[in-house]
């Protein structure tokens, strides 16, 4: 997959990573980590919330008002995001007001391992300010297409008709198939 195009370049104030399919969010994230964090050492610019675990709105708002040290953006990843999306408006007020005028030193990435509400507040302010990434695995029709992308990205060759064994052998397993 093309992350630079799909994910805007890496230059979004804000993304949303959402759906099924793993293999896909974590390339994303991980190309967004990569991109972002090039520029200076990952350890002072890098936040990690884990929406699972705790959750607090001013904690993420306040990592993403804070300046990066020795590069020119910090990434705000949190994980397990699906979560933030079933949140009542007002307990995600912040957060709201946050992603309409985000910071431009600062990316903000939530990562859902389900498909979120598009109807949400907030997924319409990442939507109108950020780029959203919808994870979803080919349909079995474009599964050789797929496969013959990821075996060019990784600059080999692969035959039209292997692809398709593979395909049906292995079936829509990204990540077994990757």
């Amino acid at each position: 997959m093309n992350w630079a195009s799909t994910l805007m370049k890496g230059t979004a104030p804000v993304y949303l990573i959402h759906g099924e399919e793993r293999f896909l969010a974590r390339g994303a994230t991980s190309w967004l980590r990569q991109v972002v964090l090039a520029e200076g050492v990952a350890d002072f610019n890098l936040d990690r919330f884990d929406a699972k675990e705790s959750f607090s709105t001013d904690a993420i708002v306040q990592a993403c008002r804070t300046l990066p040290m020795m590069a020119p953006k910090r990434l705000v990843w949190v994980r397990h995001a699906e979560s933030v999306f079933t949140r009542k408006k007002e307990a995600l007020k912040a957060l709201i007001e946050y992603v309409k005028q985000p910071d431009a030193s600062a990316c903000l990435v939530f990562e859902a391992t389900t498909l979120v509400k598009k109807t949400s507040a907030l997924f319409k302010g990442i939507n109108a300010s950020g780029c959203v990434f919808e994870c979803r695995a080919p349909r079995q029709r474009e599964l050789n297409r797929w496969l013959v992308d990821q075996v060019r990205m990784a600059e080999r060759d692969i035959s039209g008709q292997a692809a398709e064994y593979l395909a049906e052998s292995v079936g829509g397993n990204l990540s077994a198939l990757s």
